[in-house]
């Protein structure tokens, strides 16, 4: 997701949040290790997500 989509889709709470991760490094350990890159590209991204939800939840 672009940062101009979040920017219509999150109040300026998230929005800080997400700036604020995005600043931060991140620190791997023994039961954190970086993925190699086999890891990598076995790894599925998804672009999109399908919810499914019934009549009588949209109630």
């Amino acid at each position: 997701m672009k940062m101009s989509e979040l920017e219509t889709s999150c109040s300026k709470d998230e929005l800080s949040q997400i700036k604020n991760a995005m600043e931060k490094t991140i620190t791997y350990d023994e039961e954190c290790p970086p993925m190699t890159a086999e890891q990598l590209n076995k790894a599925i991204r998804m672009d999109s997500v399908v919810i499914k939800l019934l009549p009588e939840d949209m109630k």
